[in-house]
């Protein structure tokens, strides 16, 4: 498939043949509800340059008076003296508080039941299995606030277990501590061999091919027997990618600046809604391969629960996304809050909070994407992250030790690397980003 794009025009725009159209101006939005993107999500502060000043030289210092008795020498003496008495006495009140024994360690990192964690405060090991045996997660690295046992979050609320959690700590049936992804992580995935649009109310072939952003050309090699410009009845299924025409999947550069190659669109299926515009639709053979078993398990896990949308991924090619300032390299892919059925008339996107969470089945999404060791970081609006957090306390989902490896909340914000994070622009959708395929070595992590 070529690497150039075209710009995509309505269902009944005209043919633009092998000619790129016109730029077509500002975008419409897929029918996200408060949408302010991932406008802070890859930007980096300027560094802000000393005022003038800053770094004025200080002034001469006046000689030192002569000292006519010679008592410098003797005063060093003494000051020597009454270091070591100090020292002296501090020793002998060590001994009485504590013996001859240390004081004991900080406390050490939690993970789940049954397995074995080193007490060590040292980074995390980047060596894992999967998530049914081998090696156990890592620790979460210590998070301080600056104020001990009493220290406060940014929001005013208690900073609990800011150290982190702290060994062993049995975990129910079902529930799961986040990893960073395996190294192995693309074992058992699957990306599709081919994928197919329903056309809903009409169109000719060239209409999908313009949607998806697809040369003309390569559309009718991928549906020989389809007329280009003859009408299509709703619901025929056209064929807009085949892994065995396609050049190897890639994600170069950085989620904010980088680019797809071989792009795969997100195919329809089982626990799901695709609520983008089709040529936003494009992510890398195995981000799409970990998004699609996601809504699988989904829908097997909670065969009668309510699909989960799903928004933007990439350009068929990568690059700016408006308004995005990630989704850039086919790694990135924004997914619906599950809500409560029957509160809202419509299902669509809407900003969320406690009267439309549905927070047992927004934790059940988050752990089936923990459990894929694949996932790098999941974005989600710190309010939303205290709405998910008070409800895994109260209903004993998880432990306030087990939550710090979860997310930033109560610590503030920017604490640690946890698995979800909060990135403004959040309140209506949480964004996954599926981490590096091993193999692409041109493929830039980055958490925000």
């Amino acid at each position: 498939m070529s690497s150039k794009t075209r710009e995509p025009r309505d269902a009944g725009a005209p043919a633009w043949g092998d000619e790129p159209p016109a730029a077509s101006g500002a975008e419409t939005s897929a029918g996200y509800g408060v949408w302010d993107a991932d406008a802070q999500a890859d930007g980096d502060e300027a560094d802000i340059p000393a005022a003038p000043g800053d770094l004025a030289p200080a002034p001469d210092e006046p000689d030192e008076p002569y000292d006519e008795d010679d008592e410098g020498p003797r005063a060093a003496r003494r000051s020597q003296l009454l270091f070591v008495g100090a020292l002296c006495a501090w020793t002998a009140w060590a001994w009485i508080r504590w013996g001859f024994d240390p004081p004991p360690p900080g406390p050490a990192a939690a993970i789940g039941a049954g397995e074995g964690e080193p007490t060590s405060q040292e980074p995390p090991p980047t060596s894992r299995t999967g998530p049914d045996g081998g090696a156990p997660p890592p620790a979460v690295p210590t998070e301080t606030t600056g104020g001990g046992p009493a220290a406060k979050a940014a929001d005013g609320g208690p900073v609990a277990d800011a150290a982190g959690p702290p060994a062993a700590e049995p975990l129910p049936h079902g529930r799961v501590i986040p990893a960073p992804p395996a190294p192995d992580w693309p074992s058992g995935f699957e990306p599709p061999k081919v994928v197919t649009y329903t056309v809903r109310n009409g169109g000719t072939l060239e209409n999908v091919a313009n949607l998806h952003k697809i040369y003309h050309h390569e559309i009718k090699a991928l549906n020989p027997n389809t007329p280009f410009d003859k009408e299509l009845p709703a619901g025929t299924k056209v064929v807009v990618y085949r892994a065995e025409r396609a050049k190897p999947s890639a994600s170069l550069g950085a989620p904010g600046d980088g680019r797809l190659e071989g792009g795969v669109p997100m195919p329809d299926g089982p626990g799901r809604i695709l609520k983008m515009i089709p040529w936003k639709s494009w992510g890398t053979a195995h981000t799409v391969a970990v998004l699609d078993q996601v809504l699988r398990t989904w829908a097997e896990t909670h065969p009668d629960a309510l699909p989960i949308l799903v928004g933007n991924l990439s350009a068929p090619t990568g690059g700016k996304l408006p308004p995005h300032a990630t989704h850039q390299s086919g790694r990135d892919v924004d997914l619906g809050y599950p809500q409560k059925p029957g509160v809202e008339k419509e299902y669509n996107w809407r900003a969320i909070d406690a009267r439309l969470l549905d927070p047992a089945m927004a934790w059940s999404l988050l752990e089936i994407l923990a459990k894929t060791r694949a996932v790098e970081v999941v974005f989600i609006d710190r309010s939303i992250q205290k709405l998910l957090y008070d409800y895994a306390v109260e209903t004993g989902r998880y432990t306030q030790r087990q939550l710090a490896r979860w997310m930033e909340y109560p610590r503030p914000t920017g604490s640690g690397s946890p698995f979800i994070q909060h990135v403004r622009g959040h309140v209506d959708h949480l964004h996954v980003r599926v981490a590096c395929h091993p193999d692409d070595r041109r493929c830039i992590s980055r958490k925000k």
